[in-house]
């Protein structure tokens, strides 16, 4: 039971990070991992085995990730300096919803913590110009929220 405990897990497979091999121009890497079963014989147990692939996002900055979908950005480079120099597209909006949905992100709240997201959705304004009403208070924006 250790390895799915350490290690990214998929049913019976678990995979390590140790072997790992880039994915084209996209954010993404096959890693190599491992499957496992164990069946019940006449009088004995049968073991397997096998070795097996799975598709991870690379580690790093959302903002990067995204610039590199689109574009086949190297990581390194001014990620927001070229999202400042043109606007997503909606089609291309759609494209990266679709690709992001599901994933779970780490992200830095209000208080300085870090706490775990899964992204659902994309919106189509900024930060400044999306709008909420929290429980209990004032109509504000998202942008304001993180500036805390």
């Amino acid at each position: 039971m250790e390895p799915p405990l350490n290690h990214p897990f998929r049913v019976r497979s678990f995979f390590n990070d140790k072997i790992k091999a880039p994915l084209g121009n996209m954010p993404l890497e096959a890693w190599q991992g491992y499957f496992q079963s164990v069946r019940p014989a006449l009088n004995r147990l049968i073991v397997n085995l096998d070795i097996s692939t799975g598709v991870m996002f690379k580690s790093g900055s959302l903002v990067e990730t995204c610039v590199e979908f689109f574009s086949g950005y190297r990581r390194g480079e001014d990620a927001n300096k070229w999202l400042r120099a043109q606007s997503v597209p909606v089609m291309q909006r759609r494209r990266l919803q679709t690709f992001l949905f599901g994933v779970k992100v780490e992200a830095q709240t209000a208080a300085g913590g870090k706490k775990l997201v899964t992204i659902h959705k994309l919106t189509e304004r900024d930060a400044a110009s999306t709008m909420f009403t929290p429980t209990g208070g004032a109509q504000t924006s998202v942008a304001q929220l993180r500036a805390g």
